[in-house]
């Protein structure tokens, strides 16, 4: 238990990035609830540990322009604490579309 609680501790502090091409919604039509709706209940696997996002709360709109839209909100997992995370909706200039999030860092 310990080994995976400082297994999870290390991985907060390195801030690890999920990225995941997005199809459809073009950035415009997009709000910080439609980021929410995209990573809840997403299984989110970090080395040996694996967790779902079971809620995201207190989410809150950062900034938006035509290519990036980000916001901010706390994490209910599935295994281990409550965590604040940046979620990121961007488009490349391919005109590819990403879902990214990682954790908020002091």
């Amino acid at each position: 238990m310990k080994s995976a609680v400082m297994i999870t501790v290390l991985i907060v502090l390195c801030g690890v990035i999920l990225a995941c091409a997005a199809g459809g919604r073009s950035i415009r039509e997009s709000d910080c609830d439609y980021l929410a709706s995209h990573w809840k209940g997403k299984t989110l696997q970090y080395g040996l540990i694996e967790a779902k996002v079971l809620k995201i709360y207190d989410v809150r709109l950062e900034s938006k322009d035509a290519f990036e839209l980000i916001c901010t909100a706390n994490f209910k997992m599935s295994h281990g604490p409550t965590l604040p995370f940046q979620m990121t909706y961007s488009e490349d200039a391919d005109g590819d579309l990403w879902h990214e999030q990682k954790w908020m860092l002091d």
